[in-house]
């Protein structure tokens, strides 16, 4: 397989940096760092080009970038090259990802907590080849949590497990079913877990009527992951919040997620949950976008 990290800062821990190498050696993939001059800035100034002075600043600052994400490359037999470019950073980035299997980028820099950076909300919306996105340094792949429920695009990522799991050499699937509803007594939760417990196979059902969503994920990546474990959250509060907290407590290394466009008719995968999910995780988040086809 084929990296694309796209790197804007020259950190000590830079977890865009630290992450890729990471997975880069996890699934003895080729890795490309790419920093992008941005051109762009001046567009909206009465400053018509960009001085000689600044395009020097800038080349040499991003030659710097890409000297020290090199420089923190692991040795693993990877192969590890650099790209600097110059342009908009969305159109570069979109250009060269395609290219490649899968694409690295931070999830936010000057944003919010709760918003993607905006050339990341830019690229996504165009690209069609997997993002991962990073929060923070991740040195492990082993279990992997998949949200689903149900729709064409929540299954994209157990196809793509299902097709490539000897590359990701997943060792546990996690597949997540979030159920919406109301707050449930004391003897609700004791039902559920005695119809649970008289269910016998890898995946776990309940009373609620989601075996076949269940049934059907599974059944995708049976025989291509070591174990799959399949849940049912059932919850009153936020999907994004109920996905989060699930991955901590199970302590998930990364996550598998679908995503829609706007105006798109869908169960949760709205765009806004798959952004929510990515904007706060503490491990790595791969978005397979709507015009993705698993390999």
């Amino acid at each position: 397989m084929k990296i694309l990290a796209a790197v804007k800062f020259s950190e000590d821990r830079n977890p865009v940096v630290e992450t890729s190498v990471n997975f880069a050696c996890h699934i003895g993939a080729s890795l490309h760092f790419l920093h992008v001059v941005d051109r762009t800035p001046l567009r909206r100034s009465f400053v018509r080009e960009m001085p000689e002075s600044m395009k020097e600043y800038l080349v040499k600052r991003g030659e710097e970038i890409l000297r020290n994400a090199k420089k923190q490359a692991k040795v693993c037999g990877i192969s590890v090259k650099t790209l600097l470019m110059e342009g908009n950073p969305e159109d570069v980035i979109v250009k060269e990802a395609e290219k490649r299997d899968i694409l690295i980028m931070r999830s936010r820099v000057f944003s919010p907590a709760e918003r993607l950076g905006s050339v990341v909300e830019r690229v996504l919306s165009r690209i069609t080849a997997p993002v991962m996105l990073v929060n923070e340094p991740q040195d492990r792949f082993d279990i992997c949590l998949v949200p689903v429920d149900g729709s064409e695009e929540s299954f994209k990522s157990l196809y793509e497990i299902k097709n490539r799991n000897e590359i990701y050499r997943f060792k546990k699937v996690v597949i997540l079913h979030i159920h919406r509803s109301g707050e449930r007594t004391a003897e609700d939760e004791k039902a559920v877990d005695s119809v649970k417990d008289k269910i016998s196979g890898t995946c776990e059902r309940d009373i609620y009527g989601h075996r076949v969503v269940l049934e059907a994920a599974e059944g995708i990546v049976r025989g291509s992951v070591p174990r799959v474990v399949c849940e049912v959250v059932h919850t009153s509060r936020d999907v994004a919040d109920a996905i989060l907290e699930y991955s901590a407590e199970i302590g998930a290394d990364i996550l598998f997620m679908g995503m829609t466009g706007k105006g798109r008719i869908q169960r949760f995968f709205m765009g806004s949950v798959s952004r929510r999910v990515a904007s706060y995780s503490k491990v790595p988040v791969v978005i397979f976008p709507e015009k993705y086809v698993p390999a």
